[in-house]
């Protein structure tokens, strides 16, 4: 699938999550994970990949609460996201973790590769 077959809502979750995981330097991805993981909920991610470190998760988890605590609509959001999750994960817990090059390979196949780089090119662009 090509970015431009995305809808507004799944480019913008996209993004976000692309940001949650993206700049290699910590300092520039302390910048944008916050505002990532709020849009990416708000677009309708229902779960979050924070990637960077613990810290990183912890303001990633205080963005969110901010924004429910002012914005009722985000707030329900957030909880409908929660529901799901756990009843996903009720009927289908986690399994070991795959081997780890099988999954390599999987997520540096050339199409996902491709996508990323479309996305870099897109945010390098604003």
């Amino acid at each position: 699938m090509e970015l431009s077959e995305l809808n507004e809502q799944e480019r913008i979750a996209l993004v976000a999550v692309m940001r949650l995981c993206g700049p290699a330097d910590p300092e520039a991805a302390e910048a944008v994970a916050e505002d990532a993981a709020v849009r990416a909920i708000a677009a309708g991610c229902d779960a979050l990949l924070v990637c960077v470190d613990p810290d990183s998760q912890e303001r990633v988890r205080r963005a969110l609460a901010a924004r429910a605590r002012v914005d009722e609509a985000f707030a329900a959001r957030l909880r409908d996201a929660h529901d799901r999750v756990v009843r996903i994960r009720r009927r289908a817990p986690p399994s070991p973790a795959a081997d780890d090059r099988a999954l390599f390979e999987v997520l540096r196949c050339p199409e996902h590769l491709a996508v990323l780089e479309e996305i870099r090119e897109r945010l390098a662009d604003r």
